[in-house]
C-alpha cells in the first residue's frame, strides 16, 4: 500500500508485487480511497483484504478501515484529538494508535513587577506571539495541530477587543511598522511567502517558486529555523529558495506580485543547506546559517554562520555543534550565535569583520536551555531563554554583555507536563510573551475494529 501525491490529494493505492521478470513489479496500482482530504499511514490487516489508515475528512485525523475489494470504509475513532499511526495486531483483532491532544494559550510576563497576564483563553493551540514595534498589536497562530494551516490572528494590546482573523498560514511576522503581516502557506505544492494588511485586506502571494522549509518541534512547539525576515524599513523580505538549483538567500519587495525576486547569495554546493536569513540594523547585509550534509558515515555536519554583502558571502563562524542565529548587535559589527555545547547552550558575540580570525567572547552559558528557545532583547542587552531543570520548564533571564552575569529565574512552574514555547520580547524590553502548552501523546487500543 502506498500514498502517492496526485493533484494535491493524498490517497491510498495498492500495487501488485508480482515479479515482471526484470526485477520490477507487474500490474497497475489500484486507487483505494478517493478524497480531497489526506489519507495517511496505511497498514495491512492479516487477511490482506483490509487496510487501516488515518484521515482528516472531518477536520480531525481519525482512524478508518477500508475493504480494498469493495471499497467499503468504516470510521472507528471519533475523538476530538488527532488519531494517527495505526498498528494492527498479528491476529487482526486489535488496533493500537497514537492520539495527540495539546492546548496552549499566550501569556505576557512583566519584568518590572513580576506579574503574568493571560492574553488568550481558548481551546486548541495559541502559538508564536509576535508584537508590533509600537507595542500595540499581538499577532499569533491558532490551530489544532497543522502549523501552516493556522488561523493567523491579530489582537490589540491596548483594548479588550477580540482578536481578528487576518489570514490562514504559518510562521507569521508583523512588519516593522505593524501595518502588514508576512507568512507562509502551502499552495501549488510548495510553501510560498505571502503578505496581508494587518486588517486582513490586500492579501497577496509574494513569490511563486517556494521557500526552503525548516523543521519544528511539537512538544513544545518551536521552529528550528527562521523562514524569512523583514528588512528594517519594511520594504523587503529575505528568504531561502532553491529556485537557482541550489539553496540561496533571496530578497523580494514586500509589495511584490509573485515576481521581481533578487538572488543575494551565489551558493552552488548541493550539500549546503541555507536557512535563517536575518537583516543587519542598517539593512545593507544579511546574516544566515548553513549546514553541510555529510557525504560519508563518519563525516560530521558542519554548521556555519555567513554574512552576505554586495553579492558576496563570508564565513564568520563554523563548527560541528548545532547553532542558532539570535540577532545582530546594535552597531551591526557583531552577531549573536547560540551554540549547543554538552548540556548547556553557549552564546557568543562574533565579529562580522574579523570572523574566524578572532576567538569570540562568550556572552553567557545557559545550563539546560533549549537552543530554539533563546531570544535576544530588542536593545541587545539581555537574553531570555527556556530551560528544563528538575524535570520542569521555566523562563530565565541573563545579561547579553560579555560575561553574562547572574542568571535570574522568572517563572516558578510546578507542573512537569507544562511547557513554555514561542518566547518573544516586547519592543521596549519590559515584557516577555510566550505560550504555556499542556498535553501530549497517548497510545490507545481498539478491539474488534472491523
Amino acid at each position: 500500500a502506498s500514498l502517492p501525491s496526485r493533484d494535491e490529494e493524498m490517497n491510498i493505492y495498492v500495487q501488485p508485487m508480482e515479479d515482471d521478470g526484470d526485477g520490477g513489479s507487474s500490474g497497475e496500482a489500484k486507487q483505494i480511497t478517493r478524497s480531497k482530504s489526506d489519507q495517511w499511514s496505511p497498514v495491512w490487516f492479516p487477511d490482506n483484504r483490509h487496510l487501516a489508515y488515518s484521515s482528516d475528512q472531518n477536520g480531525i485525523y481519525q482512524i478508518y478501515v477500508v475493504n480494498i475489494e469493495s471499497g467499503e470504509t468504516t470510521q472507528i475513532t471519533f475523538g476530538d484529538a488527532d488519531s494517527e499511526y495505526p498498528i494492527v495486531s498479528p491476529d487482526g483483532s486489535q488496533i493500537a494508535f497514537v492520539s495527540e491532544k495539546n492546548e496552549a494559550n499566550i501569556f505576557s510576563f512583566s519584568l518590572s513587577d513580576q506579574t503574568e497576564t493571560a492574553q488568550t483563553s481558548n481551546v486548541n493551540l495559541q502559538l508564536f506571539p509576535d508584537i508590533s514595534t509600537d507595542g500595540r498589536r499581538l499577532a499569533f497562530h491558532t490551530t489544532r495541530s497543522r502549523l501552516f494551516s493556522s488561523e493567523l490572528k491579530i489582537k490589540p494590546l491596548d483594548s479588550d477587543d477580540e482578536p481578528t482573523i487576518v489570514a490562514q498560514g504559518g510562521h507569521a511576522r508583523l512588519s516593522p511598522d505593524g501595518r502588514a503581516l508576512a507568512f507562509v502557506r502551502f499552495d501549488d505544492k510548495a510553501l510560498n511567502l505571502w503578505r496581508v494588511d494587518a486588517d486582513g485586506r490586500n492579501e497577496k502571494r509574494l513569490i511563486n517558486e517556494g521557500i526552503v522549509p525548516g523543521a519544528y518541534a511539537e512538544i513544545p512547539y518551536e521552529f528550528f529555523t527562521t523562514y524569512f525576515s523583514w528588512s528594517p524599513d519594511g520594504s523587503q523580505i529575505a528568504y531561502v529558495s532553491a529556485k537557482s538549483g541550489q539553496p540561496n538567500v533571496w530578497t523580494v519587495a514586500a509589495e511584490a506580485d509573485g515576481s521581481g525576486a533578487q538572488q543575494l547569495t551565489d551558493n552552488a554546493e548541493a550539500n549546503l543547506q541555507l536557512n535563517s536569513p536575518l537583516w543587519s540594523p542598517d539593512g545593507n547585509r544579511v546574516a544566515y546559517t548553513a549546514r553541510t550534509r555529510p557525504q560519508t558515515t563518519v563525516e560530521k555536519p558542519q554548521n556555519r554562520v555567513y554574512v552576505a554583502e554586495n553579492g558576496r558571502s563570508k564565513i564568520v563562524w563554523q563548527g560541528d555543534s548545532p547553532i542558532r542565529l539570535l540577532g545582530w548587535s546594535a552597531t551591526g559589527a557583531e552577531v549573536f550565535v547560540a551554540v549547543k555545547e554538552a548540556e548547556e547552550i553557549a552564546v557568543y558575540k562574533i565579529s562580522v569583520v574579523e570572523g574566524e580570525k578572532k576567538t569570540p567572547p562568550v556572552v553567557a552559558r545557559l545550563p539546560g536551555a533549549n537552543i530554539h528557545a533563546v531570544r535576544l532583547s530588542p536593545d541587545r542587552r539581555n537574553l531570555a531563554f527556556v530551560a528544563r531543570r528538575d524535570e520542569r520548564d521555566n523562563i530565565f533571564q541573563v545579561s547579553a554583555e560579555p560575561g553574562g552575569g547572574e542568571i535570574r529565574q522568572l517563572t516558578a512552574n510546578p507542573d512537569p507536563t507544562l511547557y513554555y514555547s514561542g518566547l518573544a520580547w516586547s519592543p521596549d524590553g519590559q515584557k516577555l510573551f510566550y505560550s504555556k502548552q499542556t498535553g501530549g501523546l497517548q497510545i490507545s487500543l481498539i478491539t474488534n475494529p472491523k
